[in-house]
């Protein structure tokens, strides 16, 4: 397995972004909200952080480049992180990377 270590995301835990839908269709809201999750990371970090949670062998966890991961491939922005601000003013608390990954360790 490899993670790519120079490219910036933000996962987001899927009970989440029905949960923050709901909410932005409730209150009758318009406009554009990012149903984001609360934290940005890194590919590798987000693995290293799975094989934790579950105890997978991290040894097979490499590191590699945007450049070497994606190459021959379509360009990517480097930073996809998004802000969560606008949706959370509405109240919707959206977890971060470890605490969706506790949820599902928790519904398994």
């Amino acid at each position: 397995m490899r993670g790519v270590i120079d490219h910036v995301m933000t996962p987001t835990f899927i009970d989440d972004i029905a949960s923050g839908l709901e909410h932005v269709l409730n209150a009758h809201k318009t406009g554009t909200y990012h149903v984001v999750g609360s934290e940005f990371i890194t590919p590798y970090d987000a693995i290293v952080e799975i094989a934790e949670k579950f105890s997978f062998d991290k040894s097979l966890i490499k590191k590699t480049t945007r450049d070497e991961y994606f190459q021959n491939g379509a360009p990517r922005p480097f930073n996809l992180a998004l802000k969560n601000d606008k949706i959370e003013s509405l109240g919707v608390k959206m977890r971060s990377f470890k605490e969706g990954l506790t949820e599902i360790a928790r519904q398994t």
